[in-house]
This record gives structure tokens, sequence and C-alpha cells, in this order.
């Protein structure tokens, strides 16, 4: 399951490449951000690992996880990669893109979803849609160096579940395109020093776009803020349709603030008056043991104890979860309750009482 970031990824070059400015911000909020989509995308991409491995699929695989992952498996055959599948294409590898060739040492480190002979291809699974020639799938291309073409695609399941979108890029546009990003990281190193020395940046050199999402200063960008307020100003005039964007773009920073605090607070480097970590909600029970579940079930069904109607609509791929099962059976036999396991709530920041 991917893990944690680095500070310079493929996944963040598009806002390096945008916002210079935003890679020195970072440095002050070394945290990750996140939200219920991201963490979805996560699991779905631990999923499609555990799929294309033929490895045991992990407690939280829903049906349309395993669905999308078999069907990104299924187009990579129909595109000729099935049988290099074993030898050639590799699952989720961690790679080092060496900016093609520019320059002479890996730069940045980051996990591709699967790199082929000629280049990446990456699964995306939020709903928005990402060309195969972005930059993040360019430099996990680029690990591939050097190439006469360049091979890049993304499947985008819940934009379009049954196709790849495919790009060629030469090595010509490769070398242009990389020279550019590499000229923003010369930037956002001078900004850095910048940063050090003590002296502001002036507004103007912070850059707003959607390469703002997820950044990890979003929450004290002067530029995301100016916008915003200028957006009120105008909220009046706009269509519904522009409202909502914009209740999107509140919604992002408004959480990007509540995580800078959470882990402000987490980590001891400020305290904030009103304000504390404290344990939220207890989180639903998993199984420990999902292959026991299933057995608890076909037992059932020949002691002829539950209905079939009932035992069938606890599983499909995967045996329901206990929530589910409570919902269905009213209360959970004990014998299954004894393979429930219950995590500990997380914390989360609050009103002090």
């Amino acid at each position: 399951m991917p893990g944690n970031h680095s500070l310079i990824s493929p996944s963040s070059a598009e806002r390096i490449l945008n916002c210079s400015v935003s890679l020195a911000r970072s440095l002050l909020f070394p945290f990750e951000r996140t939200n219920p989509a991201a963490e979805e995308g996560t699991k779905a991409h631990a999923v499609l690992e555990a799929v294309a491995k033929d490895d045991y699929l992990p407690d939280f695989a829903t049906d349309d996880m395993i669905r999308h992952a078999v069907r990104f498996i299924e187009l990579l055959a129909e595109a000729g990669y099935g049988e290099r599948w074993q030898s050639e294409v590799h699952v989720d590898p961690a790679v080092h893109p060496a900016l093609a060739g520019l320059h002479p040492e890996p730069i940045m480190s980051g996990t591709a979803d699967m790199l082929i002979p000629d280049g990446a291809v990456d699964y995306k699974y939020g709903r928005k849609r990402v060309p195969p020639d972005a930059l993040q799938v360019l430099l996990y291309g680029a690990s591939q160096y050097p190439q006469k073409i360049y091979v890049t695609g993304i499947y985008q399941p819940n934009v379009n579940p049954d196709e790849i979108a495919w790009a060629h890029t030469t090595e010509e546009t490769m070398t242009e395109k990389l020279t550019q990003f590499a000229d923003s990281l010369r930037e956002a190193i001078r900004f850095i020093v910048l940063q050090q020395t003590g002296v502001p940046f002036a507004l103007d050199e912070y850059k707003e776009g959607s390469h703002c999402y997820f950044c990890p200063s979003l929450s004290c960008c002067p530029k995301k803020f100016e916008g915003l307020t200028s957006a009120l100003d105008n909220r009046s005039i706009l269509p519904i349709e522009k409202l909502l964007e914009m209740l999107e773009d509140f919604e992002s920073y408004a959480n990007s603030v509540r995580e800078t605090a959470f882990n402000m607070v987490l980590s001891g480097s400020m305290e904030i008056p009103g304000w504390g970590a404290a344990p939220g909600r207890r989180p639903p029970g998993k199984w420990a043991d999902q292959l026991q579940v299933m057995r608890w079930i076909e037992t059932q069904r020949m002691l002829g104890s539950i209905p079939d109607t009932k035992l069938d609509a606890l599983v499909t791929t995967t045996p329901a979860s206990p929530a589910q099962v409570k919902k269905l059976l009213k209360e959970i036999p004990e014998d299954l309750a004894e393979m429930i396991i219950q995590e500990e709530p997380k914390l989360t920041l609050q009103r002090r009482k």
C-alpha cells in the first residue's frame, strides 16, 4: 500500500512546475494532506496491487475496486502487454527518475502503478479526467530512459471503465518537458534559500490553480486566501455550477486549515487556545480472517440455521462487513463476533469543553 510521498516526487511535480514557491512553503508543513476521496484512491491502489500480484485481497476491498482492478489488467493484456506480464511489466515499483538524462543522478522518488517496457501506466481512481501525458506519468515513464518513443497511459475507471487513454511522447518532447520541470526545480531551490534567510515572498510569486488541491501549505497560502475572498464578493452573480465549484475550493481550504492545525497540535509544535487532540468516533469493526468468515457462512448454510436468502446477502466476492451482518441478522452470533477486530478510535482536532 502506498506510503508517504517524498517532498519531491512525480505526484508533486505538477504543483512544483506551476508554483515553485510551494516547495519552500511545504518545508514548513511536513504533513501529508488527505481526504476521503484520496483515502479511497489509496485503498483502490492497494486492491490493484493485490489483484495484479495474485495476492490476498485487503479486507477493505469493495466489489467495484476488485472489478476495476481486474478490468485494468484485461485492458493491458488487450494492448499487447499480457504475454510480457511476468518478465517486463512491473507492478507498484519504486522509481527514481533521473530527468531522462538531463541530470545524472535521481533527484526524486515515487511509486509507479505499472512500469511497461517503454513507459508507464498510471491508475487514477478519481473522477477528474487526467491526460495520459500528464507530467507525473511522464516522470514515471522517464525512469525507463532512454526510449525513442515513451508510451504513457492513464486508466480512470470512474471516468471510463473500458479504456486506457494512451499517449506517445517523442524523446525530443520528453526532454523539452523535463527541461521545463528542471528549471522549475531550480527556481524552487532559490525560494528555499530565500525562505531560510527570512526574505518574505511577494504575493505574485504564488500561483493558484488545480495544483493547489493537495498542497501541504494550502492553509497559509495568501494567493488562495485572496482568491477565495474575491470569490465571496462575486458569489451573487455566479451561476449555480460556479458556486458549486467555489464550495469545493472552500472545503479544500477549510480541510487544509484543520489538517495543519491538527498536525501541529499533535506534534507539539503549537498550542491552539480552546482546541486539542482527542479520540474521535470508534471505527467499525472488521474481520480478523475473511476466509474463516466465509467458512462460517457455509457451515450455517449446511446446518440450515439461517435462511439461504440472508446468507446470500452476506457474501459477494468478499463477506459483508460486521456492521452489514448486524443490520441483516439484527445481532451478530456469538461465535462470529469472536472473529471481529475492534480498532481504537483515531485522534481528531476538537474544541475543548
